[in-house]
This record gives structure tokens, C-alpha cells and sequence, in this order.
């Protein structure tokens, strides 16, 4: 990560994906591999993350939905 910054990349983040999936066990098929299900909610703990660094502008208010 240093060389990466040494070398003049910008905007390097690190996110904790730790219950990014949640803790019931049904966002895989075996521990790795997402489902549907798995898939929604990494994609919108991403979003949340992103909105939060600033990286991205959601503009509109999202509807929270329990998968």
C-alpha cells in the first residue's frame, strides 16, 4: 500500500467488510461463493460505504430494505 501511494496513486481506501454480508449465513452457497441474496447486500454495503466517503452521490433517498 505505501509503494502504491509513494508512487503518486491518490484516494486509497480501505473499507472493513466484517458483516458486510450479515451473520446469517444465507448471502452464500458455502461460505465463498455469494447468492442473490449475498450479492444485494455486499453491493449495498458498498453503496452505503462509498455515499459515506464521498466517493459517490446516491441522490436519492434509498428506501432501507431487509433481505
Amino acid at each position: 500500500m505505501a509503494a502504491l501511494i509513494d508512487s503518486g496513486y491518490r484516494h486509497i481506501y480501505i473499507i472493513d467488510t466484517q458483516n458486510s454480508l450479515g451473520i446469517d449465513h444465507e448471502a452464500t452457497v458455502d461460505g465463498i461463493h455469494f447468492t442473490d441474496l449475498g450479492f444485494m447486500r455486499f453491493a449495498d454495503f458498498l453503496i452505503d460505504n462509498f455515499a459515506q466517503l464521498k466517493l459517490i452521490n446516491t441522490g436519492l433517498k434509498k428506501k432501507k430494505l431487509r433481505y
